[in-house]
């Protein structure tokens, strides 16, 4: 599957606050925590500590649904 465009916040896209996108730094889904110090908060889908990138785009809908499958298996555990 084609990676989607690496996009960053601007007047044209902006993550809403909890929305699912993807770190294209790390390559992992987070959900969107907010914006301090110039850098973009994310913090694990399933909760945990947040952590600061610099890249992120819009999640697919497969990316998304991946996502939240991994946090309700690690839930059930």
């Amino acid at each position: 599957m084609p990676e989607a465009p690496e996009k960053v916040m601007s007047d044209e896209w902006a993550p809403d606050l909890h929305e699912i996108v993807m770190d294209t730094e790390s390559g992992k889904p987070g959900t969107f925590a907010g914006t301090f110090l110039s850098g973009i908060w994310l913090r694990p889908v399933g909760g945990g500590r947040e952590w600061r990138t610099e890249h992120i785009r819009p999640a697919t809908q497969d990316e998304k649904h991946d996502a939240e499958a991994a946090r309700r298996r690690s839930t059930d555990q």
